[in-house]
């Protein structure tokens, strides 16, 4: 009865303090949601109101989010009418971080010996993981990635348990990887992780070649299948094989490729930072583990668990480097890296403690002492790195919404029944505002996804002749990239309500908000926003 009871409660307690650890950390964010998880929420609300996935009621689609498996599980709630914009998202999120727990303790109880002091050391270092916590807690669909990644890991090492192969296995994994696809475009790299542990495993570990293939053809037929259907869903739905965030984002992805494949510095410089915010000694960090992974190799300890483990961070890894570089701090797009990280980290630990030469009796509480210096010293740094997280959040809702709630005080004092507004902001707007809104950063206008910064006069065009926004707000970069005062249409057909210039690239631009002259009859409006107008000295 003692020994049922240790059973059930040691990991329980390896499960539930770090995730109680966790809440609280999550709880120093609590009102905070990062403007971009809005876009979801107004995908997902026009879905469950029947105007189908459109940013905003009667307009074309365009695929405007980059996570299309997160929209489709908010909407139950929006068509229940329970959805609220900062409990909903969170709540769900740390459903999914909960289970992503238990599928960590799951998959660490299939690779050690250790399985209950794995999951706690594994586990408190997620919970305390800055970049984890924040982005989990975002509103965006980091906390499902992470539970997908995680679950793709598990079923795949458990399937390399089983001798025999199963036939069912390899389709859970294939929906598994899909859903991955879904959640987040890089997801679909993550496709490659189990056809490389097939051809490994024929190759290093001498599986059977036609098991192996049997497996890797059910695998990759159920993957094409699922997949060719939302592709085919995309096109005739969309009119587009990619997403229209992939031509907004797109500018840097075969430079990073190029790096990539070159062993260029740009992308390798971004997995070191990414270590760095780990660890303090990164170069040392990393030239450690791979040492030690080598040495495991050559006294032929390395198992097909450890293969798979390296495999998924190999994938994720390519995965973060690909990616453009996000302004976003504490690494937005690595969420799905620190779990395998962890686990691969205590795998290797606990197996060279495990070498027979090493007949040190005092092994054992050298490595837990290295273990707890590790978790104490990553307290630290990510002490530091929550509190600064905690001053300035990036780009909050709540914020967005007081910057862009004066443009309808600004329509009703012009009388307009109808506005408009161009802003690069479109979270907030979207899914606060009654106003039609037109997304000068591109991720849910094709036209300007395709022309801003690429076809300039395209896109002045666009603006100036076509959509003829009532306001527009530019600020900073995109103040800087989209120009305005080089067509001299701007200055023809907009005044200033507020202006500032603002240093981009060393650049002084002018950044603020303005309206059309002839949005009204109200010239009382007028002559109070021209003169807020600061005059400056503008280019050309």
């Amino acid at each position: 009865m003692e020994l049922t009871r240790k059973t059930f409660w040691s990991p329980c307690l390896a499960i539930a303090v770090p995730f109680i650890i966790y809440v609280f950390h999550a709880l120093l964010f609590r009102n905070w949601i990062v403007d971009d998880a809005a876009i979801s929420f107004v995908y997902a609300r026009n879905l469950a109101y029947g105007h189908g996935l459109v940013s905003q009621p009667a307009v074309p689609p365009v695929e405007g989010y980059s996570n299309f498996a997160w929209v489709l599980l908010l909407t139950p709630f929006f068509q229940a009418h329970v959805f609220h914009p900062i409990l909903t998202p969170k709540i769900v999120s740390a459903i999914l971080v909960f289970v992503c727990f238990f599928i960590v303790h799951k998959t660490v109880k299939l690779i050690t010996k250790h399985p209950n002091l794995g999951t706690g050391f594994i586990l408190a270092l997620l919970s305390i993981n800055t970049s984890f916590v924040v982005w989990t807690t975002s509103g965006l669909e980091n906390a499902l990635f992470a539970f997908l990644t995680a679950l793709l890991l598990w079923k795949t090492i458990q399937f390399s348990l089983n001798p025999d192969y199963s036939r069912r296995v390899p389709v859970i994994i294939a929906v598994i990887a899909l859903l991955c696809a879904l959640t987040r475009p890089d997801g679909v790299l993550f496709f490659a992780l189990f056809p490389a542990f097939l051809l490994a495993d024929v190759l290093v570990y001498k599986r059977p070649l036609a098991t192996a293939m049997r497996s890797g053809l059910i695998y990759a037929g159920i993957y094409t299948i699922l997949f060719a259907i939302f592709i085919l869903f995309r096109f005739f739905y969309f009119g587009e094989i990619f997403p229209n965030t992939f031509f907004a984002k797109s500018t840097t992805y075969h430079k990073n490729l190029i790096s990539l494949l070159l062993i260029g510095p740009a992308a390798y410089t971004k997995l070191y930072k990414l270590f760095s915010s780990i660890f303090a000694g990164a170069g040392l960090f990393m030239i450690s583990i791979i040492g030690i992974s080598v040495y495991m190799a050559v006294l032929k300890l390395f198992t097909r668990q450890h293969f798979i483990l390296l495999l998924m961070l190999l994938v994720v890894s390519c995965s973060y480097m690909l990616l453009p570089v996000d302004w976003m701090p504490e690494y937005r797009l690595a969420t799905a890296f620190f779990a395998p990280f962890y686990i691969y980290l205590f795998a290797l630990g606990e197996t060279v403690k495990e070498v027979p030469r090493w007949k040190n009796p005092a092994k054992t509480l050298f490595a837990i002492c290295i273990a707890l210096v590790f978790v104490g010293a990553s307290a630290v740094r990510f002490a530091n790195h929550t509190l600064q997280f905690k001053k300035r959040p990036t780009y909050p809702l709540l914020s967005n919404v007081k910057n862009h709630r004066p443009f309808e005080k600004y329509a009703a004092a012009l009388g307009l029944k109808e506005a408009s507004l161009l802003t690069p902001d479109v979270g907030a707007p979207m899914y606060y505002l009654n106003l039609r809104i037109y997304d000068l950063a591109g991720l849910t206008d094709k036209t300007i996804a395709r022309t801003l910064g690429k076809q300039q006069t395209v896109f002045y065009d666009y603006v100036f002749e076509r959509t003829k926004p009532t306001f527009i707000r530019a600020h900073s970069w995109w103040a800087y990239k989209a120009d305005f005062y080089s067509d001299p249409r701007f200055l023809r057909d907009y005044i200033a309500i507020e202006e500032h210039m603002t240093q981009v690239n060393r650049v002084n631009v002018p950044s603020g908000e303005y309206v059309r002259k002839d949005a009204g009859h109200s010239l009382e409006f007028l002559v109070r926003s021209a003169k807020n107008h600061r005059a400056k000295k503008l280019p050309g």
